[in-house]
C-alpha cells in the first residue's frame, strides 16, 4: 500500500510566475506593507517574510529576485524600509531602566530596521548579490535619509557603486559603544537641505591616540562629507588647540550654487550634571565653483583642548562624548 501524506509539497515558483499572478502580488505587497509603512521588530520581520516566502512556494531565489524588482510604487522594498525609519529608533528596554545613558547600552537601540537585515539576508541565504540598480536604489535613499548604522549594515555588499568610510579604519577605538552615529533628520524639502546629527564616543580619547577624529556622510545627494578634528600645536605657543575641517566631495549637481554650511557642536560629559556642558557654534558659506570636485573648508577654534575640556565639564566627571549638527543647504546664485 502506497504511503499517503496530508502535507502538500511546495511547487517553487519563479520571479515570472510571482509577477504575472495578481493574487500572489497582491498578497506579497499587503505581506510587506505591513514593514515597509509601519515600523516591524525582529519577531513581526520574520513573519513578514516567512509569509512572502510562502506566496513565493518557499523558494529564497524567487523571494530575493522580487525584492530587487520596483514591485512597490516603482521601487524596491529595499527603498521603502530605510525611507520609512522611524524618526526616533525604538528603545531597548535596558536604556529605559538606566538613566545614566550608558554609552553600551546606547548602542542596543534598534536604529537598523530589522526588516531591512532580514530582507538582506533573504538576498544572502538565496546565494544573490544585491544587482546594481538595487544598489543604486540604496544609496540613492540613503543619500536623502542617512544613518551610518543602516550604511554600515549594507557596505560590504554595495559592490557595484561608489561608497565611502564611516570612520577612520584604523581607529584604536572598535569595541561596543565606540562607533560613531550619524544620522539625517528627516524634513519636507530633503533635495536642497541635509541635518545631520552625529555623536562621537570618547572624542579626546580619539584625539590623543588616533591624533585626528573623522567621519563621513551623504548630503544633499550623493555628496560624501568628511568632518574632521585634528589636535595641533599653535603657531605661537606650545598649547594644543582644536582645528575642525568639512570637506565636500561633489557627486551630483550643486556646481552652480551657494553651499551655506552651518556647524554646531555640543560636548557633553557622562553624567547627568545640570549646566556640565558648554557650547558653541560657527557658521560657514561655501560657494562652489562649476568644475569643483572638492571643497574643503577648515575652521580654527582658539580654544585651548585643556579649555575646551572646561567648558564642557567645568564640575566633574570625564567629558567623552562631541555630539552636534551639520546642516548643508543650496542656495541659487
Amino acid at each position: 500500500m502506497a504511503l499517503t501524506t496530508d502535507v502538500t509539497p511546495r511547487i517553487h515558483l519563479t520571479p515570472i510566475q510571482v509577477l504575472q499572478d495578481e493574487g500572489r502580488m497582491k498578497r506579497l505587497g499587503a505581506s510587506l506593507c505591513r514593514g515597509i509603512f509601519s515600523y516591524a521588530d525582529a519577531d513581526a520581520a520574520e513573519k513578514i517574510v516567512a509569509e512572502c516566502l510562502k506566496i513565493c512556494g518557499g523558494s529564497e531565489e524567487t523571494l530575493a529576485a522580487l525584492l530587487q524588482s520596483k514591485i512597490v510604487f516603482g521601487s524596491t522594498p529595499f527603498r521603502w524600509v530605510i525611507a520609512n525609519r522611524p524618526a526616533h529608533e525604538p528603545t531597548n528596554p535596558k536604556l529605559k531602566a538606566d538613566p545614566n545613558l550608558n554609552l553600551e547600552l546606547e548602542e542596543d537601540r534598534d536604529t537598523v530596521p530589522p526588516l531591512f537585515l532580514r530582507l538582506l539576508m533573504v538576498c544572502d541565504q538565496a546565494q544573490k548579490a544585491l544587482e546594481k540598480e538595487a544598489q543604486e536604489e540604496i544609496m540613492e535613499i540613503l543619500g536623502l535619509y542617512y544613518h551610518s548604522d543602516v550604511y554600515a549594515a549594507v557596505k560590504h555588499r554595495l559592490t557595484l557603486v561608489p561608497t565611502h568610510h564611516l570612520d577612520n579604519p584604523e581607529t584604536f577605538f572598535q569595541g561596543r559603544g565606540d562607533g560613531i552615529v550619524a544620522a539625517a533628520e528627516q524634513s519636507r524639502d530633503l533635495q536642497s537641505s541635509t541635518k545631520i546629527n552625529f555623536r562621537i564616543p570618547k572624542f579626546f580619547d580619539r584625539l590623543l591616540v588616533d591624533k585626528q577624529v573623522w567621519f563621513e556622510f551623504l548630503a544633499l545627494g550623493r555628496n560624501t562629507v568628511r568632518f574632521m578634528a585634528t589636535a595641533k600645536t599653535p603657531t605661537s605657543g606650545n598649547r594644543l588647540s582644536l582645528h575642525f575641517a568639512i570637506r565636500i566631495n561633489w557627486r551630483t549637481g550643486y556646481l552652480d550654487r551657494w553651499i551655506v554650511c552651518n556647524v554646531r557642536l555640543t560636548l557633553k560629559n557622562s553624567f547627568s550634571v545640570p549646566d556640565s556642558s558648554g557650547r558653541f557654534s560657527e557658521e560657514m558659506g561655501l560657494c562652489v565653483d562649476p568644475g569643483t570636485v572638492e571643497t574643503e573648508y577648515e575652521l580654527i577654534k582658539d580654544e585651548t583642548i585643556e579649555g575646551l575640556q572646561w567648558y564642557a565639564n567645568p564640575k566633574s566627571g570625564p567629558c567623552r562624548t562631541l555630539s552636534g549638527t551639520i546642516t548643508l543647504s543650496t542656495q541659487n546664485f
